[in-house]
């Protein structure tokens, strides 16, 4: 303004332009709005791509083309013997040396603690999710390696607290993963039998073919525990 008041035609000379500037700034305002927030949403989002390539790049397991194997015998118990675990080789151990701890078959077995005392870490050892820095891994005596940790994994089922149910029937959530055509149908009223919740399914007006809604939301909080419970049986 000041460069364009100072020339010979003085400041009546510079309004136009100068509102030309100014309705041209009026008009690219929003536009720069719009590739601002573009801009911080792909910011944003960029750790979260760099996770995710991180994720694809790795590798498959071993047993994924194998065919199934035998399950491992389990008649006596899981035994922890000196136990003890860190996430990394210059953390502190979560689990101290000599941690022992044994399940019979058949009990039940509750885990309490504070926040951080190995809980999860405890049972991410038993279901063969984490290796001890030291100690082993046994059942019915038998240690649990990298050998024949799958045919110990067959043999478990995990219920997370946070539960995955697909917007279908429950008869597929509770047969997750397993074709429609190749359903047991009995099989599954068994496990919805044991996990309590088959006279409620029953009851239904489309019993087992009953849609569950997207992440369950047709269903209570119980209920849909309980499908997962019946899903870890089945399955």
């Amino acid at each position: 303004a000041y460069s364009l008041a100072i020339r010979s035609t003085g400041i009546a000379g510079a309004i136009p332009i100068l509102g030309a500037l100014a309705l041209g700034a009026q008009r690219l305002l929003p536009i720069l709005q719009q590739a601002y927030s573009a801009w911080t949403v792909m910011q944003g989002g960029q750790a979260s791509l760099e996770e995710t390539l991180k994720l694809l790049d790795q590798t498959l397991p071993k047993y994924v083309d194998q065919s199934p194997i035998a399950e491992i015998p389990f008649q006596k118990g899981i035994n922890l013997k000196n136990v003890s675990f860190r996430y990394e080789e210059n953390t502190p151990l979560v689990l101290k040396q000599g941690f022992n701890m044994t399940i019979p078959k058949g009990s039940r077995v509750g885990l309490i603690g504070i926040t951080g005392s190995g809980k999860s870490t405890v049972l991410d050892i038993i279901m063969g999710l984490l290796w001890p820095t030291s100690g082993d891994l046994e059942v019915d005596g038998e240690k649990i390696t990298e050998k024949n940790c799958r045919a110990w994994q067959c043999r478990i089922a995990h219920v997370p607290q946070t539960i995955f149910l697909a917007d279908t029937s429950i008869l597929e959530n509770i047969a997750f993963g397993i074709p429609a055509d190749k359903i047991d149908h009995a099989r599954v009223h068994l496990a919805a039998q044991k996990a309590q919740i088959a006279k409620n399914i029953e009851s239904w007006k489309h019993g087992y073919n009953t849609t569950v809604g997207e992440r369950g939301v047709k269903l209570s909080g119980g209920q849909r525990q309980r499908i997962a419970i019946a899903r870890a049986l089945a399955l």
